[in-house]
């Protein structure tokens, strides 16, 4: 370019003819060049607003209302909507960590074990195996009962929903091998910042129990549920509590302090200021206080032991009495028994 430049500055300067007449003929060439550019420019104003139109279906995100059960169990044991996303509501459930791991230590459970999710080629859907041992005390005596819980992942939809449902089996104790518990979790993600939880549950029951004893384990099934899901609430609202501290925390560390050198001068100066405002202490006068005496630990101690030796010295007395008037009563019994006992002895030895 800069020697074609160069050659075109040569002739005309040897020539004005020939660069007039190139003048003209590069003058088609710039107004092509403007045409072009001012074409490319609506188009650049279309991929914006296409963009902003692409960003604005982003933001209008539709959640689901619930979830895509067609029925629950036969008890629901709690609906309650929290201020987590449904992934960090799911993590905190079936996730391994500090959360489940302090819940399992409260529910008492020992040796516990989280298997892998693995895909089940029959059904399609992700399982895993989790295991823990636990102590059980009745009137028969203290058994060591090892569960083991399979988790169904029926409905994966990240940032929406999650259905997972567990069968709880146990061993180790009568009639245990009698009924599973199966316990169904729906997360719902409601909005951007809320989700929901639905537990249900009931028994299920293998073999045939006798009436009155199946009722009395159903019993004890549904108030171990209850016991269960209230703790697992307790801790997910504990959870949620500290995530709402965090935040305010979170917010000031991100937004940095910029003070301006005006404010930062005057924040020199306006103490200096306020100490020369501020009256010496040799002028100000102070009201006169009147201080009574505390009561100090020695004499507090010497208080309670005068207490303590009069009630000793009452104590004492009381029973002086009682035996003072145990031991005249005893004598004024003697007295009166003794004649008798004398006299029929005594008419007993005289001769007919």
């Amino acid at each position: 370019m800069r020697l074609r430049l160069a050659r075109s500055d040569d002739v005309s300067q040897s020539n004005p003819a020939i660069s007039n007449g190139l003048s003209k003929s590069e003058s088609p060439s710039t107004s092509s060049s403007s045409a072009r550019s001012s074409k490319s420019l609506p188009q650049q104003l279309d991929s914006s607003n296409h963009t902003v139109s692409s960003k604005s279906d982003i933001d209008t995100v539709t959640y689901p209302s619930k979830c895509s059960c067609a029925n629950h169990l036969a008890k629901t044991y709690i609906n309650q909507t929290f201020n987590f996303d449904v992934d960090t509501l799911y993590e905190l459930i079936f996730g391994d960590n500090s959360c489940t791991r302090d819940f399992f230590a409260e529910q008492k459970y020992l040796d516990y074990t989280f298997g892998e999710w693995t895909l089940n080629t029959t059904n399609r859907k992700r399982e895993r195996t989790v295991t823990y041992g636990t102590i059980n005390q009745s009137i028969l005596g203290t058994n060591m009962i090892q569960c083991r819980e399979k988790h169904i992942l029926e409905e994966e939809n990240p940032h929406s929903v999650y259905v997972v449902t567990t069968e709880a089996y146990s061993e180790g104790m009568k009639y245990a091998d009698t009924f599973y518990v199966l316990t169904r979790y729906c997360l719902v993600q409601k909005d951007a910042e809320h989700s929901s939880l639905l537990i249900c549950a009931e028994p299920k029951f293998i073999k045939y129990v006798i009436g009155f004893i199946k009722a009395i384990m159903e019993k004890n099934i549904v108030s171990s549920i209850d016991v269960e899901v209230n703790d697992r609430v307790r801790r997910l609202v504990a959870e949620e509590k500290k995530a709402r501290d965090r935040q305010p925390v979170e917010k000031q560390i991100s937004q940095p302090q910029q003070e301006s050198p005006t404010k930062e001068l005057t924040d020199i100066i306006v103490p200096e200021e306020k100490i020369e405002e501020i009256p010496s202490v040799k002028d100000t006068v102070l009201p006169k206080l009147e201080i009574t005496s505390l009561p100090t630990p020695e004499k507090i101690i010497a208080h309670e032991s005068n207490r303590f030796d009069l009630n000793v010295i009452f104590v004492i007395c009381f029973l002086l009495s009682q035996a003072l008037l145990w031991y005249k009563l005893f004598s004024l019994e003697r007295n009166v028994i003794t004649p008798a006992s004398f006299c029929s002895d005594y008419c007993k030895n005289v001769p007919k």
